[in-house]
């Protein structure tokens, strides 16, 4: 019985910037038929097609001769290498595509989220237990706040106790200590 199936391909290329908008449109054009939607840039074209077959490897190979016959129509073959494919069900790719994007936690926002200042948000983001970001962006770390529930769970808020000059780690220990104890 045969099944709609969503493939992603994605090459590298050596045809330049100004060549390679003219080959994605073309090939765009070639695959019309199969609803697909392309982008490219100066060495990569990476499409998103859909394929009708009986099986996981028929719709790989259909789609791979579909998108080789495609880039032969437009007159480039050579320039081009497949390195990655993707297949999957539509219905999946459907649920994917509905699915939330995750929220993201930057400084800023986790600052907010422990109430504290972006330098305090900051050293706690450095620390060896806390959780390894997402991504690491020109702006700084970002991470998923899913992944950071755990941490949030297990994180015990310390009072903040300032040293004055002259006032040594023992003695600020000391009042932090002084402070937890339960009053009598």
């Amino acid at each position: 019985m045969s099944k709609e199936w969503s493939v992603r391909i994605e090459t590298t290329h050596n045809a330049g910037e100004e060549r390679s908008l003219k080959i994605v449109d073309h090939v765009m054009q070639q695959l019309r038929g199969y609803a697909a939607v392309g982008s490219g840039g100066p060495t990569s074209l990476g499409l998103q097609m859909s394929v009708t077959a009986d099986s996981l490897e028929s719709a790989f190979a259909k789609s791979i001769k579909t998108f080789t016959a495609a880039i032969l129509k437009v007159g480039t073959p050579h320039q081009f290498r497949i390195v990655d494919v993707e297949v999957e069900t539509a219905e999946h790719f459907e649920t994917r595509l509905n699915e939330p994007d995750p929220e993201l936690v930057g400084i800023a926002e986790l600052s907010a989220l422990l109430n504290v200042s972006r330098a305090r948000a900051s050293a706690l983001a450095a620390r060896r237990d806390f959780p390894a970001p997402y991504a690491r962006l020109a702006s700084g770390p970002v991470w998923m706040k899913a992944n950071l529930s755990r941490w949030l769970a297990e994180w015990k808020r310390r009072p903040n106790v300032r040293r004055e000059p002259g006032i040594t780690r023992a003695d600020a220990n000391e009042a932090l200590r002084v402070a937890a104890k339960p009053q009598a």
